[in-house]
């Protein structure tokens, strides 16, 4: 599945120092994600802008020994007000193993507060706390900023391109989608800046963010964005494109529960004395656990009046969905098409549908067949009416 990107750019700074590693002896933690946080103040009452990001902690076996059941809690915020873990986001994580002088990182999903007043830095203390197998316990405190600036209209920042889905698994499985970044040329001193998803309405508790991975780059170079484990921030070393370049990152999340969400991709780049450019995708990438129904059916209801039915029926999302088929039946057998309509097709929002037949059965039933494009058929519950009758559920197996 491909979805091709919009753009959004806005101008904005920020430089916040990034805390040093801290251990306990056997294991070490570490900030892998960039130290700030960016918000268009434009679009602090519309909700617009970048309003979510992932920050991310490396724990590192120092021991010489393999260690078992390591949890890492993201404890508190410390000094600012409105920065939260969002969309369902557990505080504490945990790595069953990890090998002596092994490292992974765990990553946390936070929102932070929109303010209008643009290029102010708002900084907050994040405390993160590292349990080992002997219940040892140490701490890292590092430090976030905020920062904020108008929305600009030329396109400075790049784009983010294509999206394709890598791989889908059920519950317990990953789910892994690739995204594709074209950025401008970049230059020493620059800063790389990438998230899978930006929106606060991602939920984060059933689609954890497990990996990131760079999986091709024109500029591949210890000194610009070389293939391997991405840290989703890149502190630039020298010339990165002379007219620009490409790269490629595949994110891979642990599906904790059968939901279905969206993630918006985002990447920004500051781009010498101009200052920081940030690029949102419009399209979005859908999240589903394998073998989604393509409809989640909030109702469908059938009234009778004096000489007609009215049909509604609503979709709480919609994942791939062609279209509804509404039917009609005599003995609530056998079926045959009245109306059809094409569905949303990709949607997470409540979308409302409804017809009115005017032509109906003294005593007749209802269904919805909702197509696939793959072709999965998928069917509501029977209604039955009767003219100017209340309705009535009847217990169909289909």
């Amino acid at each position: 599945m491909k979805k091709v990107c919009i753009i959004l750019l806005i101008f904005s700074v920020a430089a916040i120092e990034r805390s040093h590693a801290v251990s306990r002896g056997d294991i070490l933690l570490s900030v892998t994600t960039g130290n700030y946080f960016y918000t268009d103040h434009n679009n602090c009452a519309a909700g617009g802008g970048p309003r979510a990001a992932y920050l991310g902690v490396q724990v590192r076996n120092a021991s010489g020994s393999m260690q078992d059941n390591i949890t890492v809690e993201l404890v508190k915020y410390t000094d600012y007000t409105n920065y939260a873990l969002v969309g369902g986001q557990a505080a504490v994580q945990s790595l069953a193993t990890l090998p002596a002088n092994a490292r992974d990182t765990l990553f946390w999903y936070s929102t932070y507060p929109c303010i209008t007043n643009g290029g102010s830095v708002y900084p907050t203390g994040v405390i993160f706390k590292v349990t080992d197998m002997d219940n040892a316990t140490s701490y890292l405190d590092t430090l976030y900023g905020l920062s904020t600036d108008k929305q600009i209209s030329s396109n400075g920042g790049g784009l983010v391109g294509t999206s394709a889905l890598t791989k889908q698994e059920g519950v317990g499985g990953l789910f892994c989608f690739r995204c594709d970044y074209n950025y401008p040329k970049l230059v020493a001193g620059d800063f790389a800046y990438l998230q899978p998803t930006t929106n606060l309405a991602f939920d984060a508790g059933s689609y954890q963010l497990e990996s990131a991975v760079v999986l091709s780059s024109t500029a591949n170079s210890s000194s610009c964005i070389p293939v391997g484990n991405c840290p989703l921030n890149y502190n630039i070393g020298a010339t990165c494109g002379t007219s620009g370049f490409d790269m490629s990152v595949e994110y891979c999340f642990r599906i904790k529960s059968a939901q279905t969400t969206v993630a918006y991709p985002y990447k920004s780049a500051t781009s010498g004395a101009v200052g920081l450019k940030y690029v949102i995708t419009s399209v979005p990438v859908y999240f589903y656990p394998a073998d989604p129904l393509p409809v989640e059916l909030t109702y469908f209801t059938a009234t009778a009046a004096a000489s007609s039915v009215q049909l509604y029926w609503q979709t709480a999302s919609e994942f791939n969905t062609s279209h509804f088929e509404l039917q009609r039946s005599e003995d609530g057998i056998h079926f045959y098409p009245v109306y059809v309509v094409e569905a949303a097709h990709f949607s997470d929002v409540l979308t409302d549908y409804q017809y009115e037949d005017r032509q109906p059965l003294e005593e007749g039933y209802y269904r919805l067949m909702i197509t696939d494009y793959d072709g999965t058929i998928q069917y509501s519950l029977i209604r039955r009416v009767k003219l100017a009758a209340e309705i009535t559920d009847i217990d169909i197996q289909l």
